[in-house]
């Protein structure tokens, strides 16, 4: 029987993530929520906005907002503030990903799930603690935290601002007690103070006042290790002391727990020359990456005239992750067997790409990186201003999977296939892509942190994808340059193209048309290249002033005229008698023509609104063209002097500033509502199979389809069109009824 407490968390936490908040909330925007029976708020922070941990994270104690703020504000790193909070969270994962220990609350809640699926994740972070599943009092703050993030969602007042020390408030949502009126209220408060972090200081012990000067530049830190001991929660620690001219481990300490000083004598043993094979002696400057292990160890070091900076770990440490990789068995060249999850599987293809990667460094790029972009100069600009979209690594799978040096020349996957280098599971995962599908997919769902829903546009089969990242973009609708590879259950996408748009699909389609009919084709794919120039046509597109413009195609200005009226009453006697405005009765016409405006639907296309306000009249439309029709006719009034206009604000920095509360949820559109505009719909995509199109040379869709050529063309078109948005939701063009009507179906 399912527990009441863990079902309503589940519920909760499931709601939450189906609401998305990360996607209007901007990932500095921390808030505090004050929950009665608590002594000080909880700091909050709604996560995803970077597409990587999606959810709820809430801080405890007299240091939460603090490290809050290092977080946000000073952008310090995990090891500076992990260690030290005391939090409480709910995240999501795909199910098969979530440990055995962290699945307590699901088991309680009678959740189950495939592997695949999101899930939610509650976790308990006390310091220098590892992480646990949150005890019934836990379980109970973190959801009433839910309902009240949740319930201020329902009000319309979940409005976090930044952080800015300038500034120095903060959004806070405050709970009623249990059982009360009215779920929350929020408003913005000062900032909370901020404790004194002083850090106690570490000494290296005696006897270093004299040492000699060895100098020499080292660095320290600290490594959390994987695992703990059995019976113990403490977070094991790795404290590691490097010369960083020789890239040279000098010295290293085990820490349990967040007693530091175990760190403090394994530095002074190092000093002292009690380290084996190391000479006792004073360097000339010790770098750290963690604020507080600096300030701690800062006093020690200056008394013995040694510097204690700021600094970024030096590249090689990163090795030793890499060592630890290769033990394991997954990197290529290891022994290891195939992974028996996704996770596993993600872990692998990560130490996969990376032993490409450097691969790569071994091989000349400049031919295959003129043939992919067009040239040298076009590559730097495109991974200069386009680095956001990953153009580097979409270069990488077509290098290491398509590229030739000549036509007989074997692709670098081929190479490495051939090889004996390569353990199990990097031999499958470089089969997945050396047979990868490389195609353009239209989303149509996303589960974040999980997967994507998508279609292909030229032979319309469908995938589920599993990718963290990818899935919590806010990518539905976009249509997607991927290769997909097939490992073991899942298929991992990889850009291989920036995201278009409806538009952009409908110009690219001839070369999109190149890189997809050579993907699918078996062996070698000499034109998959094709999809390099996309990058180039993107960011000249990107870079090119738009330029708005109304359905007259007028460029678009919105214009306030204003006309001195000397006589109203004969000025209202001559618009009633004009065919071409509608009255309202209260002093106000709109100017209008016959026929729908183009594009759009209706049976009349509006002009421009008057207004008259005893003396004055208005006149408000959107461009020169119509503002100089109108006054023709207006002017030709008996009694009507033009005055003057002005143009109104069209870029948001223009706009004056708006401090309204933000509005709440929209109403739900009407049933019947929603059904008469999906007939409208319909209505206005039929008649597009018989209007012409550019994209197909101006001929109709219709026409089109009498080759095969056009055929291909007219289906992708038709799988590429975009949702329409509207208050009521997404509604879906007919793609399966336009399809079936011209006997394209897949």
């Amino acid at each position: 029987m399912a527990d009441p407490l863990a079902r309503a968390l589940v519920d909760a936490a499931m709601e939450f993530h189906r609401r998305r908040p990360w996607t209007r909330l901007d990932g500095d925007a921390a808030f505090l929520i004050r929950v009665p029976d608590e002594e000080l708020p909880l700091a909050a922070s709604v996560m995803g906005q970077n597409a990587s941990e999606y959810g709820l994270m809430l801080l405890r104690g007299t240091r939460a907002f603090s490290i809050m703020l290092r977080m946000i504000l000073d952008d310090e790193g995990p090891e500076d503030v992990v260690h030290d909070w005391d939090m409480l969270s709910a995240t999501f994962e795909p199910f098969g990903m979530i440990a055995d220990e962290l699945r307590r609350p699901l088991r309680e809640a009678g959740f189950s799930a495939r592997r695949e699926n999101i899930a939610p994740v509650f976790m308990v972070k006390r310091p220098a603690r590892n992480a646990r599943p949150p005890n019934r009092t836990e379980m109970r703050l973190l959801l009433r935290c839910l309902r009240g993030v949740l319930a201020a969602d329902d009000a319309g007042q979940l409005a976090p601002v930044p952080l800015r020390r300038k500034r120095r408030r903060v959004f806070e949502l405050a709970l009623a007690p249990e059982g009360g009126g009215r779920q929350v209220s929020t408003g913005l408060v000062p900032w909370p103070p901020v404790p004194d972090e002083a850090p106690a200081a570490l000494d290296p012990g005696p006897g270093l006042e004299a040492l000699p000067r060895r100098g020499g530049r080292w660095f320290a830190t600290l490594i959390t290790a994987p695992g703990q001991i059995r019976g113990d929660d403490r977070v094991l620690r790795i404290f590691v002391v490097v010369d960083t001219g020789q890239a040279q481990v000098l010295a290293h300490e085990v820490l349990l727990g967040a007693d530091l000083q175990p760190a403090a004598a394994a530095l002074g043993r190092l000093l002292r020359g009690e380290v084996p094979g190391q000479p006792r002696g004073l360097p000339q400057r010790i770098g750290f990456d963690i604020d507080s292990l600096q300030r701690a160890f800062a006093p020690a070091l200056q008394a013995l005239d040694v510097e204690a900076a700021a600094e970024p770990a030096p590249p090689f440490l990163a090795e030793l992750g890499r060592e630890l990789s290769a033990r394991s068995g997954l990197e290529p060249g290891g022994d290891g067997g195939l992974p028996q999850d996704m996770a596993a599987w993600k872990e692998a293809d990560r130490l996969c790409t990376e032993f490409l990667l450097r691969e790569l460094e071994q091989v000349a790029k400049s031919r295959a990186i003129t043939r992919y972009f067009g040239s040298k100069e076009e590559a730097r600009r495109i991974l200069e201003e386009l680095e956001d979209l990953s153009p580097y690594g979409a270069f990488v799978e077509w290098f290491v999977s398509d590229y030739r040096a000549t036509h007989r020349s074997q692709t670098l996957v081929e190479k490495l296939l051939a090889s004996n280098r390569l353990n199990p599971a990097a031999r499958v995962l470089l089969e997945a892509r050396r047979d990868a599908e490389l195609s353009v997919y239209r989303v149509d769902a996303c589960v974040p942190g999980a997967t994507l829903e998508v279609e292909d546009i030229f032979t319309g089969e469908r995938h589920t994808v599993h990718d963290r990242s990818m899935s919590g973009c806010g990518l539905e609708g976009y249509f997607l340059p991927l290769r997909l590879t097939r490992v073991a259950d899942w298929i991992f996408p990889c850009f291989a193209g920036p995201p278009l748009n409806e538009s952009h699909v409908s110009r690219l389609l001839p070369l999109l048309e190149v890189a997809r009919v050579e993907a699918g084709a078996a062996g070698p794919r000499p034109s998959a290249h094709a999809l390099g120039r996309v990058w180039s046509w993107y960011l000249r597109s990107r870079s090119q002033k738009i330029e708005l413009r109304n359905t007259d195609g007028d460029p678009l200005e919105l214009l306030v005229a204003e006309f001195r009226v000397a006589d109203a009453a004969a000025l209202q006697r001559a618009l009633a008698a004009r065919g071409d405005l509608e009255g309202e009765g209260d002093g106000t016409w709109t100017w209008t023509r016959p026929g729908p405006p183009a594009p759009g639907a209706g049976d009349n296309t509006i002009l421009g609104h008057l207004e008259l306000h005893d003396d004055r009249l208005l006149l408000e439309v959107n461009s020169r063209r119509r503002l100089e029709r109108a006054r023709q006719w207006l002017e030709a009034i008996p009694g009507v002097r033009f005055g003057s206009s002005r143009a109104q604000a069209l870029e948001p920095d223009q706009l004056p500033p708006d401090d309204r509360l933000p509005p709440g949820p929209p109403a739900p559109m009407a049933p019947e509502l929603r059904q008469a505009l999906e007939q409208r719909l319909e209505s206005m995509y039929r008649a597009w199979l018989d209007e012409t199109v550019p994209a197909l040379g101006n001929r109709s869709p219709r026409q089109a389809c009498a080759t095969p050529e056009g055929r291909r063309r007219v289906a992708a078109l038709i799988r590429s069109m975009a949702p329409v948005h509207t208050n009521g939701g997404p509604i879906d063009p007919p793609r399966a009824l336009l399809l079936r009507e011209l006997g394209l179906e897949s």
